[in-house]
């Protein structure tokens, strides 16, 4: 996945895509940072008496305001939204050097705000040739630790290991994103088609099935962050689960990759089946055997190799299995 590839599918959540999408996105909160330069207002500009949109801002007024905005921010350095308003400003005008700087300044204040860390590096691997290695490379990885569900921070992860040939932790990544973009978007069909090209590139066949567990929403105060949520596979009207994952509550929604690799015995594959049937439990108990007042959730019958199975968790356990 790319950097064009990244900026396509996570659009305006993309700071650098700003600049081919225009300058509204940055222009209003630098209105509310520094306020209307006079030279803009509707009854100066050539523009209104031209009976064009008054509101229309050129390059060159756009880069007074920012001008004026790094002004600003000498006198009050203090000011964390202040530095996030200058970093994405630049950004917009591809100023990435600049850019970079300011975002420094904003995560000197906010050290683990994921969402800032990975702007910062996104930006700051523009600002190098749009290589990820080194400090974006850094960066990523503390977005990650302060939010291992920040979908911009996994795409950009994912690119990481992509660009280094280690398209098995490419795919690690994005696979995760599956479960947190919505099911038939643009986005995922975008995620889909990155992890399809690093298999490809790869010679990465290993069968196995993928999809996503979800929690219905009126589970949601019933369930605790630290639960265990338990994923398996079965052949249908067996016990025993050919391949198991173990997470936490916390994570849901999530994204399942179930394989060989999953194993419950080695003389059973999840490979070898014609069927299988994915569960997913929530054990309050911690133990991977149903217990009156666990949550789960089962799919219909899929082949290995099937992907985009999704499995909503909803059903309490009355009496154990």
């Amino acid at each position: 996945m790319n950097f064009e590839t990244i900026k396509k599918y996570l659009g305006k959540r993309t700071l650098i895509a700003a600049a081919a999408l225009g300058f509204p996105i940055v222009v209003g909160g630098i209105y509310l940072a520094v306020g209307t330069p006079a030279a803009l207002s509707p009854h100066k500009t050539t523009a209104a008496k031209d009976g064009a949109n008054p509101h229309a801002i050129s390059s060159d007024q756009l880069n007074a305001m920012v001008t004026r905005l790094a002004e600003r921010m000498r006198s009050t350095p203090e000011d964390t939204d202040g530095w996030i308003m200058l970093a994405r400003s630049y950004a917009a005008l591809g100023r990435y050097a600049e850019s970079t700087a300011a975002y420094e300044q904003a995560v000197q204040r906010l050290p683990n705000d994921s969402r800032l860390l990975a702007d910062y590096a996104d930006v700051a691997a523009m600002a190098q040739g749009k290589r990820l290695q080194g400090k974006p490379e850094a960066l990523i990885e503390r977005a990650l630790a302060a939010d291992p569900r920040n979908v911009k921070a996994l795409s950009l992860s994912g690119t990481v290991a992509f660009e280094k040939g280690d398209y098995a932790g490419a795919i690690a990544q994005w696979r995760k994103i599956l479960a947190l973009v919505p099911a038939g978007s643009d986005a995922e069909r975008s995620v889909r088609a990155s992890i399809a090209d690093a298999e490809r590139r790869g010679n990465i066949a290993t069968v196995g099935i993928e999809g996503r567990v979800e929690l219905e929403r009126s589970l949601a105060g019933q369930v605790k962050p630290d639960d265990t949520v338990f994923i398996f596979a079965r052949a249908p009207g067996e016990r025993m689960p050919l391949a198991m994952l173990r997470r936490r509550a916390a994570e849901l929604p999530l994204a399942v990759w179930l394989d060989d690799n999953a194993a419950m015995s080695p003389t059973a594959k999840l490979s070898e089946a014609k069927e299988v049937v994915i569960v997913a439990r929530v054990s309050r108990s911690g133990q991977a055997q149903a217990q009156p007042g666990d949550f789960e959730g089962s799919s219909a019958r899929t082949r290995p190799g099937t992907s985009g199975v999704v499995v909503r968790i909803k059903a309490e356990n009355k009496a154990e299995k």
